[in-house]
């Protein structure tokens, strides 16, 4: 473990852990996931997972796993490899992004104008409700079309 793990977990020095097992910094749902994954460990399998750790203050961090097994010649688990990286931001910026996504769908969709998205070429991409009623076409015939050349 280095400095970067103590501070994922709001400790200063690894010592402050001491003879505690880690896995106390893990939720429940967590705890399943890494005895899930330690199984295929133990079976020579790397693997990359998401779990949830509780710091010393409670904040809540997702991190990604990434562990690989040390296996001995005759095939038996001596240890293990892992990362731990914490993705708590990158987490939250995709759902913000999902959210946001979402929103611009609905505005898109049920806007009073109407909305054509077109290539470079005249292409019809995508066009909303409003659009559909305008042009006389289902969304479905009017996309692939060029809209110079409809009738």
């Amino acid at each position: 473990m280095n400095p970067t793990f103590c501070k994922m977990l709001d400790i200063e020095d690894i010592m402050e852990i001491g003879e505690e097992p880690v896995y106390k910094f893990f939720n429940e749902k967590s705890m399943k996931t890494i005895r899930q994954e330690h199984r295929k460990r133990r079976k020579g399998i790397a693997s990359k997972y998401e779990v949830t750790m509780i710091s010393k203050k409670g904040t809540e961090r997702v991190v990604l796993v990434s562990e690989a097994p040390l296996m001995s010649e005759d095939s038996k688990l001596e240890g293990m490899i892992g990362t731990y990286t914490d993705i708590t931001d990158r987490k939250k910026a995709e759902e913000e992004l999902r959210y946001n996504e979402e929103r611009l769908k609905i505005l898109f969709e049920f806007a009073p104008d109407a909305i054509y998205l077109i290539d470079l070429k005249g292409n019809f991409i995508d066009g909303n409700r409003t659009a559909e009623k305008m042009m006389g076409y289902k969304r479905e015939e009017l996309i692939g079309k060029n809209m110079l050349k409809l009738k």
